[in-house]
């Protein structure tokens, strides 16, 4: 039974490595995405098993789900419109910029810890 469980064990370990290196959210999960546009900043919590939560810049608190498919990480509110964007793996310190919902395009920052 030993001879067999290491190999299992070590094919679990390196498919579950594997899935998360092909996970573009994954540096995500850890720490804070910070979206800034006319209105302030968002902080974004976005977690592994597709929820995520946000504090909105009056301080209202946001939760919802979300999915990745067809390169697009779609985010879901209930009562609002889905706001998909680019699926792209970012490190932390990385800022880009998304599309808005309505408006011009939002910066995003990926800052260390939540």
């Amino acid at each position: 039974m030993k001879r067999i469980a290491l190999p299992v064990m070590a094919v679990v370990f390196f498919s579950s490595a594997a899935l998360a290196s092909d996970d573009p959210f994954a540096n995500y999960y850890a720490n804070t995405l910070v979206v800034t546009d006319d209105s302030g900043s968002t902080s974004v919590y976005v977690q592994p098993d597709g929820t995520f939560h946000e504090t909105l810049p009056d301080g209202t608190k946001v939760s919802g789900t979300w999915k990745i498919a067809d390169g697009k990480g779609c985010f879901y509110v209930e009562g609002a419109p889905p706001h998909c964007v680019p699926a792209q793996k970012h490190d932390v310190g990385d800022e880009w910029q998304v599309p808005a919902v309505n408006g011009p395009a939002e910066q995003v920052t990926l800052l260390a810890g939540r």
